[in-house]
């Protein structure tokens, strides 16, 4: 091979040292060079952080929204100390947190929601309104019906438990001693657990259920949508571990932060509580320190508590409902071009689904085209019209007069017009 041949032209064989021999001021062969990996998406719950984070305005916005509650509830519990009158008035303030609460609720939904429809600006809707409290209220009440069914594995474990330690424990007491009731209780606590995971697991499946049926009524803007459990059910089979970390992991992280929050407030206010109640032979816990001490100490350690509580409960609302938009703009992106006059009632599985109004292919009954056939008995009722020959009567008198003699009825009439 030559010095600048790169393959032999016999065994195809590469030059190696062509590369090395080409002359100054020629380019030298391009080598193959890796391309970057395309960026893919980053997760439904990270691209709603980031989207929390770092545009510009959000987070003072969702901090907001979650503080008006949180002060709400701050305000009772020290209205909850005064006397006469501090019941009612905490009771009432209760209930404005748990309104401003599920309004912030709401406003997550449509501030999900505003990925499907493609909307930039809605961070900047008002908070309290009518529409954001029905959101809010719709999905709490499904929520917590589905959570309902989903403990009734437990309930129906803990009556027969119940039952089984009245009843059949309780019968053989006198035969067997204290034993029997052991035996009841052991014997049920694996049907137990067993029941205990069963209810985690259907919890966790109707959670992620109901937040996307409450995102599909909120995408289409109609309360049938989210009990349109064909199109919620197709969309559910996409992608489910995206949407499990969306739905679970927002709300079970400000859970745990809150949680870790409150059991430091617990210590702390304890140990400053039970300084002076330590003894030999008596050392209380914080929680009994902090309820027998009494005082500003226990009045500090309330207010922070339920502060902590109800502020990362409406952040972790926003930010799981974020992420729900995003499972539901990327996995059922047609949602938000449903047909407005589409029926999606509630059916059950052996029940056919009701047609739209309207629609009557599939009846004959229109068949008989008679019906409209007496469209054309309008258009004979003019033909008499011609019939006004009383007008074109007359003329036979005069042009036909010849014809007329031939008649002979006619002929005695005009012979007295001739006299």
């Amino acid at each position: 091979m030559g010095d600048s041949d790169k393959f032999c032209s016999v065994c195809g064989a590469p030059n190696a040292g062509a590369a090395s021999s080409a002359p100054q001021g020629q380019p030298q062969p391009q080598q193959l060079v890796p391309q970057p990996v395309m960026n893919v998406p980053k997760g439904c719950t990270a691209q709603a952080f980031e989207d929390m984070t770092k545009t510009p305005g959000v987070l003072q916005r969702v901090c907001q929204i979650a503080f008006l509650p949180a002060l709400i509830c701050v305000v009772s519990v020290l209205v909850l100390f005064i006397p006469v009158i501090g019941g009612i008035a905490a009771a009432i303030g209760f209930l404005a947190a748990y309104v401003a609460s599920v309004c912030g609720a709401g406003f997550g939904i449509e501030w999900g929601r505003d990925l499907s429809l493609k909307i930039d600006d809605g961070m900047d809707r008002p908070l309290m309104r009518s529409t954001s409290f029905g959101l809010g209220v719709f999905s709490s009440v499904i929520s917590a019906v589905l959570e309902v069914i989903a403990a009734i594995p437990v309930i129906g474990v803990a009556l027969s438990l119940v039952e089984g330690v009245v009843i059949g424990a309780a019968g053989s007491y006198s035969y067997y001693g204290s034993y029997a009731l052991e035996a009841a209780l052991f014997g049920s606590l694996g049907l137990l657990v067993l029941a205990l995971i069963v209810t985690v697991v259907l919890a966790v499946f109707f959670k992620m259920f109901a937040d996307i049926a409450v995102m599909h009524f909120a995408v289409t803007g109609r309360v049938e949508s989210a009990f349109s459990l064909d199109k919620v059910w197709a969309a559910f089979k996409n992608n489910k571990t995206k949407l499990f970390c969306a739905s679970f992991l927002p709300e079970f992280l400000t859970g745990l932060v809150s949680n870790v929050v409150t059991c430091i407030l617990t210590a702390v206010f304890g140990a400053i509580a039970s300084v002076g109640m330590h003894s030999y032979y008596y050392r209380p816990t914080a929680i009994e320190a902090l309820v027998t001490g009494g005082g500003i100490t226990l009045v500090l350690f309330l207010v922070l508590t339920a502060f902590v509580t109800v502020f990362l409960t409406v952040f972790g609302n926003m930010l799981k409902h974020r992420a729900v938009g995003y499972w539901v703009a990327r996995y059922a992106s047609e949602w938000a071009d449903e047909d407005k006059d589409d029926v999606l009632t509630f059916v059950l599985p052996f029940e056919k689904k009701p047609a739209p109004s309207g629609y009557s292919a599939p009846d004959p009954v229109p068949a008989p085209a008679p019906v409209p056939a007496p469209a054309p008995a309008p258009e004979a009722a003019p033909a008499p019209a011609p019939v006004s020959a009383p007008e074109s009567a007359p003329k036979p008198e005069s042009d036909s007069a010849p014809e007329l003699d031939s008649a002979p009825e006619l002929s005695s009439d005009a012979e007295p017009q001739d006299e």
